[in-house]
């Protein structure tokens, strides 16, 4: 069962370094969360990068909160200069969605 969606290029992940679990992982590109595919992989977390190639995490939760997804949302970070407004942005738009940033230095 899958328990982590990890939302970006799979190589991107591996190239930036950034920690996830070494089990039950799912890559997925954006424009694959959809509602199936949340209810079909039932995931407790999912991880993006703050910013990527083709979405940035407000749009990713913008379209996790719609979709009425229950879980954690974290989204990684390095080095960037006042994570807290995007979060307080994302919290504004997203009430319901348990959102965070894990800044890397």
């Amino acid at each position: 069962m899958v328990r982590v969606i990890a939302v970006g290029e799979p190589g991107e992940w591996t190239q930036k370094g950034n920690f996830l679990p070494k089990e039950n992982v799912a890559f997925m590109a954006f424009h694959d969360v959809t509602d199936t595919t949340l209810e079909y992989l039932s995931p407790t977390i999912i991880y993006s990068p703050v910013l990527a190639p083709s979405f940035d995490c407000i749009e990713l939760a913008i379209l996790l909160h719609n979709l009425g997804f229950k879980g954690e949302y974290r989204a990684f970070a390095r080095d960037l200069p006042k994570p807290d407004l995007i979060v307080r942005e994302v919290r504004q738009i997203c009430p319901r969605l348990s959102f965070q940033i894990v800044s890397e230095t």
